[in-house]
């Protein structure tokens, strides 16, 4: 049985083979207790200077829009964030880090030996297929009520697009932020963001954003818009990752014809966040994993 679904733009193909198959326990409903209030804005300006100057000239030499949001690692606080931060996008290969994160919830935190082969492959080329074959529609709704993420949403109209999943710049920080704290999730999501390759599983060069970035763990997406207003039918180049003091999310669609060239304005975008001294580190508190960032 094969059934195609479009998604990022793209044709993606879903192979329902038994090499794709895994017998997938019920997952958690459990809620992640309330432990900390974390997620309140605390802006750095000289962050904020830096990213609203990035977005600007990308938006002036290529009419591409930004949509970023920035947290001290440490805390999760926003330090630094465009005004669109929590608009809707597509997620394209983003999601595949919540896909892979609810299988590692499923599973608490230990994945069959080839579960954990095959999700880490897909992290680390962003492999469509194996994104489609294990696609289950019941992933963001569970990591979404797990962290609390209320810009975390199934496409309504085909929730099997994967590629379309909706999230918002402040959201997808929300998620890294809170999963890489999450002793189930965190210590293999982060392993394998730190894995990702120069290309992707289709030939696609993902070096950009926090991938060009030597000592991060990353993930990158793109594709094309649809179904989301002015956005849609535009090219999407999406990057998400961790420093030692950040976690940050840099979403980027352009107009119809610049798809190749936004690479650099991606990394540029991430290098410039990189390229200020940061804030003072704040002073270490209790250690906790998940709380209620919301995005």
């Amino acid at each position: 049985m094969r059934k195609r679904l479009r998604f990022g733009g793209l044709t993606g193909t879903l192979v329902a083979a038994a090499a794709l198959l895994v017998a997938v326990p019920p997952a958690s409903s459990a809620t992640v207790p309330r432990q900390q209030a974390v997620g309140d804005v605390a802006l750095y300006q000289p962050l904020q200077d830096a990213l609203t100057a990035a977005a600007a000239k990308a938006s002036d030499e290529s009419g591409i829009i930004t949509f970023a949001c920035v947290m001290d690692r440490s805390n999760g606080k926003v330090i630094a964030q465009t005004d669109n931060a929590r608009d809707e996008v597509s997620s394209e290969s983003l999601v595949k880090a919540v896909l892979a994160a609810y299988y590692l919830v499923t599973y608490k935190g230990k994945l069959p030996d080839d579960l954990n082969q095959r999700l880490h492959r897909m992290i680390e080329v962003s492999d469509d297929d194996l994104a489609s074959g294990y696609w289950t529609d019941a992933a963001v709704p569970t990591i979404a009520e797990r962290y609390r993420l209320t810009t975390l949403r199934n496409y309504e109209p085909d929730p099997g697009m994967w590629g379309k999943t909706q999230i918002s710049a402040c959201g997808m920080a929300s998620f890294l932020y809170q999963a890489s704290h999450d002793p189930l999730v965190g210590p293999w999501l982060i392993s394998a963001m730190q894995d990702s390759a120069d290309t992707g599983g289709d030939g696609f060069d993902q070096n950009f954003g926090f991938n060009a970035i030597a000592g991060t763990a990353n993930k990158e997406g793109w594709g094309v818009s649809d179904g989301l207003g002015e956005l849609t039918g535009r090219p999407n180049i999406h990057t998400m990752g961790l420093t030692d003091r950040y976690v940050g999310v840099v979403l980027q669609s352009g107009p119809e014809g610049v798809y190749q060239s936004m690479r650099p304005y991606s990394t540029a975008t991430v290098q410039s966040l990189l390229d200020v001294d940061p804030p003072p580190a704040p002073k270490a508190g209790k250690s906790w994993w998940a709380g209620s960032l919301s995005g």
